[in-house]
């Protein structure tokens, strides 16, 4: 190809990480060059793959947000795991992102998760024991709290509570580690949704 460019730390000229359909067009202005010899060129690699209806189960469209911190293998792993305590995808995407976020992805996250018929089928006998468990972890963030916050010198103001101090706090209850099969981001993620909603801050 005809365009000049340089790569550093797999960055075009130093800066673009990804090659964009839309946007950066100081990648794509030069007028002698058509649209797919530009620095950057928007037009896709497409592929076509024989589908094999009795083993595929699922296609997951995810960003680099996500891959930061999964490889294909564990994000395949994570998606089949939640589609057995969940029906809803929208709740197996969140997830995703919760656990991305406990694993440090700080870049863009964007997924789409499609089921084909031979997707696992939701387990009414976890679904009903994780919710059973999350239930008790929720009681016990919020006795927590309420004890913090009926401490005498608790000023809702300017005082923070830790999220360790409430992990401790389950794992003191007996409810961590647990035999059941979630997310290590679940108990972070309800106790920062629980703060939030009774505005108290944390650290």
């Amino acid at each position: 190809r005809r365009c000049w460019r340089f790569c550093d730390d797999s960055r075009i000229n130093g800066s673009l990480a990804v090659s964009r359909a839309f946007g950066d067009y100081e990648y794509k202005d030069d007028p002698r060059l058509p649209a797919d010899q530009q620095l950057v060129s928007p037009e896709p690699d497409v592929y076509i793959r024989e589908r094999n209806i009795e083993n595929d189960e699922f296609m997951v469209v995810a960003c680099d947000g996500i891959y930061d911190v999964m490889t294909n293998e564990e994000l395949a792993e994570f998606v089949r795991d939640r589609l057995v305590v969940h029906s809803d995808l929208r709740e197996v995407c969140d997830d995703v992102l919760d656990e991305c976020l406990v694993k440090g992805s700080r870049d863009n996250m964007t997924m789409v998760v499609v089921c084909f018929p031979s997707a696992p089928a939701v387990n009414v006998h976890r679904k009903e024991a994780e919710e059973e468990w999350v239930n008790r972890v929720k009681a016990v963030i919020n006795q927590f709290l309420d004890e913090a916050e009926a401490a005498d010198n608790f000023k809702k103001d300017e005082d923070m509570v830790s999220l360790k101090s409430i992990m401790d706090k389950v794992t003191a209850n007996g409810l961590l580690p647990t035999d059941l099969r979630v997310p290590a981001h679940t108990v972070t993620t309800l106790a920062q949704k629980i703060l939030t909603q009774r505005e108290i801050k944390h650290v």
